[in-house]
């Protein structure tokens, strides 16, 4: 039986440990700090040995593998004697890809992953089983021993991306890129900006790079080094050839592959839609919400999460007075 220690006994820890003895392995829990109580109950009502407030060197260099927590980093003493042994130390994304078929939708960046997570959330758990896991929430591990989801949708931190050799995510989202935790990359931006870019490292051409083309340490990096991703750029300044962009301040089209599928014409000054044209899957006919229809951002917003594949009117929300009302009958 193989042996698995884990360093680190919080949600990421734990979860793992709890996979790792679902998957055969004979596994160790070892914290420097305190676990709390919650752990320590999940811990032992699964007979899954533990110890806090120290690391036992007998019971860790053993180990044939060691998943640690991103907080730990990877110059301290004990994990750098771990590499020099030869055994491998991985995060906990790359622990639990292993043991899922699910959809992976990685997400990271300087600023903006969770907001990024939540709203991609709310755009798919409609329409797909996903789940949601990674630097914040629910272990990623955990859910994927329950077996509950068809789809994750991941924020990952730079600290995660370290800790990986094979993880892939079919599609990889990089919502920004800035200085921050330099004290972890030996205060070398370059090795920062490389850390964020391990999300596309084992990406094929049937995946896919989502990424700020407005950005210039994303594109500078990517002039540079080339990666086997097919690549999705957003830009509020330029048009691109296959992403999303806007154009002249009014006009924001997002293509696929080629052909545009979106398209939203808006007034910035007032900051409400004015046009709204949304291509139906089963009538190449378009529905039209005419220009002096003022519908609110956040309520197009919710209806492109809800209404994928358009069936009938659509009811909206005029959040200026409260009151629900359909498109008028020359606006069809």
């Amino acid at each position: 039986m193989k042996r698995l220690v884990v360093l680190g006994g919080g949600e990421s820890g734990v979860g793992t440990a709890l996979l790792g003895k679902q998957k055969g392995y004979n596994v160790f829990v070892s914290d420097k700090g305190a676990i709390k109580e919650k752990y320590k109950k999940v811990l032992i009502n699964n007979a899954i040995e533990w110890e806090e407030l120290q690391h036992t060197e007998a019971k860790i260099m053993n180990a044939d593998l060691v998943m640690k927590s991103p907080g730990i980093p990877d110059r301290v003493a004990l994990v750098q004697e771990l590499l020099k042994c030869g055994v491998s130390v991985i995060s906990e994304i790359e622990f639990a890809a292993k043991y899922t078929n699910s959809t992976l939708v990685g997400i990271t960046g300087s600023n903006g992953k969770t907001t990024t997570r939540l709203l991609t959330h709310h755009l798919l758990k409609d329409e797909l089983n996903v789940g949601i896991a990674g630097n914040i929430g629910d272990s990623f591990a955990e859910q994927v021993a329950e077996g509950k989801y068809d789809n994750y949708d991941l924020e990952l931190s730079s600290f995660q991306l370290d800790g990986i050799i094979d993880f892939k995510p079919h599609i990889a989202i990089i919502t920004n890129i800035s200085e921050d935790h330099l004290d972890r990359y030996d205060y070398k931006f370059e090795n920062y900006i490389n850390s964020k870019f391990r999300i596309a490292m084992n990406q094929t051409e049937n995946d896919y790079l989502v990424y700020d083309a407005d950005d210039e340490v994303i594109s500078g990096w990517l002039n540079k080094n080339e990666i086997k991703s097919t690549k999705l750029p957003f830009s509020m300044k330029n048009k691109v050839e296959q992403g999303a962009y806007l154009e002249n301040n009014t006009n924001f089209e997002i293509w696929g592959t080629g052909q545009a599928y979106r398209e939203f014409i808006y007034s910035k000054d007032v900051g409400y839609i004015t046009q709204w044209v949304l291509e139906n899957y089963d009538d190449p006919e378009p529905l039209i919400i005419s220009p002096d229809e003022e519908i609110s951002i956040g309520t197009i917003a919710q209806e492109i999460a809800w209404r994928m594949d358009f069936e009938g009117n659509i009811v909206y929300n005029q959040e200026r007075d409260g009151i629900l009302r359909k498109p008028s009958d020359n606006s069809k």
